[in-house]
């Protein structure tokens, strides 16, 4: 019967632990998402300036 507890404990803590390790990767896909769109908006801007700039 102890051995059963400790079994379950440990599945529970391994448990715990992956789901500890998910919630990090996706906060880190989060980040790099925003950083990405951040990007994104940066050279759409700069395009839309850079068309605006008439070196006549």
């Amino acid at each position: 019967m102890q051995r059963a507890e400790a079994l379950l404990r440990a599945k529970e803590a391994l448990q715990a632990r992956e789901a500890a390790r998910k919630q990090l990767l996706d906060v880190l896909e989060a980040i790099q998402s925003g950083r990405e769109d951040s990007t994104d908006k940066k050279i759409s801007a700069t395009e839309k300036n850079a068309t605006g700039i008439n070196y006549q």
